[in-house]
């Protein structure tokens, strides 16, 4: 199982906020293919352009980090600063 929580303006425009899924272990970009391939929203949301975080149990990965089970994971929207 994995524990994905959608923060900020991801929740805003997912149908979700949190959710847990099947999960045997895998890479960051194959867990992001995979909720992109749900459908267009989610295709759209994800996009390769769209630059966003991910956190694996806290830590903010930069590449493709191996994800294991059990793992709560936080997709963090790009955010500005000033």
């Amino acid at each position: 199982m994995l524990k994905i929580i959608y923060m900020a303006k991801l929740k805003e425009q997912l149908p979700i906020a949190e959710e847990t899924i099947e999960w045997h272990g895998g890479t960051r970009d194959e867990l992001i293919q995979l909720l992109r391939s749900r459908n267009q929203l989610w295709h759209e949301t994800l996009a390769p352009e769209n630059v966003y975080k991910i956190a694996i149990n806290n830590s903010i990965v930069h590449q493709n980090a191996h994800i294991p089970e059990n793992a709560e994971v936080a997709l963090l929207p790009p955010v500005t600063g000033g």
